[in-house]
């Protein structure tokens, strides 16, 4: 029976603790107006971390228009951008400093709230 627990245990130490990290990072990047913190999935995974890039804007409404859907939370819109390979671990360390909270009913109104930084 023990060896039975040991095992469920060790199923799921490791997803929790990849959120774990995950919610450490986020938590820095809200305590230190994200900013000036460089992040990337990389560096969630114990990987040096990347310097922040502003990508092209084009290319992020593009994105926004095509792979979001509407109204979507802060949350939603860089998750649907840590999905793709169309932005680098840079330009979306970027996108997660410069997006404020908030509940977006369109592209446009992330390109508004993003173009303010």
């Amino acid at each position: 029976m023990n060896t039975i627990n040991h095992q469920l245990a060790g199923r799921f130490a490791r997803p929790l603790h990849a959120l774990a990290r995950h919610l450490v990072l986020a938590a820095a990047l809200t305590a230190t107006g994200a900013a000036t913190v460089a992040v990337s999935q990389g560096a969630a995974r114990g990987a040096e971390s990347a310097a922040v890039q502003k990508p092209d804007m084009k290319k992020v409404a593009a994105h926004l228009r095509a792979h979001v859907k509407y109204p979507a939370t802060r949350a939603q819109v860089l998750d649907a951008c840590a999905q793709t390979d169309e932005f680098s671990a840079a330009e979306r360390a970027w996108a997660a400093a410069a997006l404020p909270e908030g509940t977006y009913a369109s592209a446009d109104e992330v390109l508004k709230a993003l173009k303010k930084k």
